[in-house]
């Protein structure tokens, strides 16, 4: 049963399971987790004011003559859908409960909203839908274990498309949902993870198919025909992101499969032609409104985002207005007809603030803001490392004012992924930490994006030790080169998912880099070698892990190891919680449990030397 969000002890128990989760169907396995206290009042208020400043996600301008902007916020604890009916109204909250609703499409009418749900603990959302004044909720599809993803909704607002592999975990089908009569059909099925990446019509469909990290490759799909065409990614390895293009038959495709960097391509199958410029950065995203009016890239500078617009038949750059002081802008989503945008504009001293622009009457509106911070906010500072061949490694730095003089413990963030990347906007964690007296560091080791072809490749299958060698130079950087006053700063590292890899690997191959770590849901049974490097970690080690999506003996050997070791290694399951700490309860109990565990384990006091 689903405990209430607003009651931590509900929340996060920890959780001492005897038998509930067994390697085997003989081997009764136990935890042993740290026993639950609550965080101090201190660190709770410290840490709750950063997350308080939790900026509402970018959303849609409804249809019709009456606009209301509608979007995403975990202002209640979870990330539910929220309403403002003008910029300056107040927030009307649409949805409600302790499940996680995000916001996905609009019906071209405006009588209803498709939303996707995750339960507690789940990876896999469900779609539904819901009134727009969210007084009725209705369920297209969600079943346990199954992955469900939206397509599109017809015109006419009577057909709703979506995929689901709910007959064959390998296999996808494409389904048709009936919006009045509340049934679907199944138009087709293929072996492989698809998802709808475009329409032209209702009777053409661009579909994807994703066979790797960010591998794919793309067919076009006739349905009344039921005849498939290839575009590309076929028999390749490519890094491949296709959309419909102005033209008939033709397509937009971002890759690097043609060079260093992520470019713009216009063309048919087999013949595509380069649109933008050969720049040292990479293309993140392409969108194009359902019209065809134009075309947005995403374009990632040096750690940055920026937002290009182009005319979909010359491709030449249409003038979108600049938000003053943004350090980071990025697109949103476009209404059904093209006439509005939603941009995001995030800064590393402010939470994000979300912008519409109207292209009939050329206005720039800010629709959504948080508030601010009494403290002084730490702004992201773009600094590097010296990798040990020769590489230079990008950082955003996070600094207290008084580690200006004197010196501070500092703690990394490796970001999960591993091919995400780490972008100066504002970051309550960050923030809470600073606060607590940290230096924040967030690197882009090799493997992030946005670095070119070869700087994501560069830990690709079995080079993946340059990442992590990347991580122990970083290491070896802030203690050769942050020293002040004969001291050497302390440092941890802390990482969600791959990042939490990253913080067990760099300890378990190069031990003693660290001091301290944290890691969120990170594998801990890559290899049988990295297996059995764990033995060398020395430092003490939170782990936090999610009790719904846990393998329970798994974690039991590794703590053995970790004990057998002398190594002091708390264990957080989280109840109600799957891979990571979706909610702001949970995200805000491991934000304040790190906080008390470096200054618990003497993490704060310099080192002297």
């Amino acid at each position: 049963m689903m405990k209430s969000l607003f009651a931590p002890s509900a929340l996060l128990s920890i959780l001492v399971l005897t038998a509930c989760s067994t390697p085997t169907k003989t081997t009764p396995v136990a935890l042993k987790p740290t026993e639950l206290t609550p965080l101090s009042e201190k660190t709770r208020t410290q840490v709750q004011r950063a997350f308080d400043l939790e900026s509402a996600e970018p959303g849609l301008i409804s249809p019709g003559e009456k606009k209301s902007y509608f979007f995403n916020w975990t202002r209640s604890g979870v990330s539910q859908v929220w309403r403002l009916d003008s910029p300056s109204a107040q927030p009307v909250q649409v949805t409600s409960g302790v499940e996680a609703t995000r916001l996905v499409d609009f019906s071209p009418d405006g009588q209803f909203l498709i939303v996707a749900k995750a339960r507690a603990g789940e990876k896999n959302e469900g779609l539904y839908l819901v009134s727009a004044d969210g007084s009725s909720t209705t369920e297209i599809f969600h079943k346990p274990g199954v992955r469900v993803e939206y397509g599109w909704i017809t015109n006419d607002a009577q057909s709703i498309y979506y995929t689901a592999n709910d007959t064959k975990p390998d296999a996808t089908h494409l389904y048709q949902f009936s919006v009045p009569q509340r049934t679907r059909v199944s138009l087709t099925m293929q072996e492989g993870e698809w998802f709808v990446a475009d329409t032209w019509g209702d009777a053409t469909i661009l579909m994807g198919k994703r066979k790797g990290e960010n591998i794919r490759e793309y067919w076009v799909f006739i349905r009344e025909e039921n005849k498939w065409a290839p575009i590309v990614g076929q028999n390749e390895s490519g890094d491949y992101e296709v959309t419909f293009a102005k033209g008939a038959g033709e397509v937009l495709v971002a890759t690097n499969n043609y060079g260093e960097y992520r470019k713009l391509y216009h063309g048919q199958q087999g013949q595509l032609k380069a649109i933008s410029f050969e720049e040292p950065n990479d293309i993140d995203s392409i969108k194009i409104d359902r019209m065809r009016f134009r075309i947005y890239l995403n374009r990632n500078v040096k750690g940055r985002q920026q937002v290009e617009v182009m005319d979909p038949k010359t491709f030449d750059l249409l003038k979108l207005p600049s938000i003053e002081g943004a350090d980071d802008v990025s697109v949103g989503n476009i209404s059904r007809l093209g006439r509005f945008v939603t941009l995001s504009a995030s800064q590393a001293s402010n939470p994000k603030s979300t912008y519409v622009y109207d292209w009939a009457s050329k206005q720039l509106t800010l629709w959504t803001r948080a508030g601010k911070l009494q403290e002084k906010v730490a702004k992201a500072v773009l600094e590097s490392f010296p990798a040990r061949d020769g590489s230079k490694i990008p950082m955003w730095v996070r600094r207290p004012e008084k580690c200006s003089a004197d010196p501070c413990s500092v703690v990394v963030r490796f970001h999960d992924g591993p091919t995400q990347q780490s972008r100066p906007v504002f970051d309550p964690t960050a923030q809470a930490l600073v606060n607590s007296g940290f230096i924040v560091v967030d690197p882009n080791i090799r493997g992030s994006s946005g670095y070119g072809k070869k700087y994501a490749a560069a830990d690709d299958g079995e080079k993946g030790l340059v990442a992590i060698g990347d991580a122990a130079d970083l290491a070896k950087h802030i203690k050769t080169s942050w020293r002040k006053k004969d001291l050497t700063p302390k440092i941890a590292a802390i990482g969600e998912g791959y990042g939490g890899f990253v913080t067990l690997a760099v300890q378990s191959y190069f031990s003693g880099s660290y001091d301290a770590a944290l890691s969120i849901g990170g594998p801990i049974r890559i290899s049988e070698k990295f297996e059995a490097s764990t033995a060398n970690i020395k430092a003490p080690t939170l782990l936090v892990y999610g009790a719904r999506e846990t393998l329970s003996h798994q974690l039991v050997s590794f703590q053995d190891r970790l004990a057998q070791g002398g190594v002091q290694a708390p264990l957080i399951l989280m109840d109600d919680e799957g891979h990571q700490a979706r909610t702001r309860e949970g995200r805000i109990f491991v934000t304040g449990k790190l906080i008390e565990f470096l200054e618990g384990s003497n993490f704060t006091a310099p080192l002297r030397k």
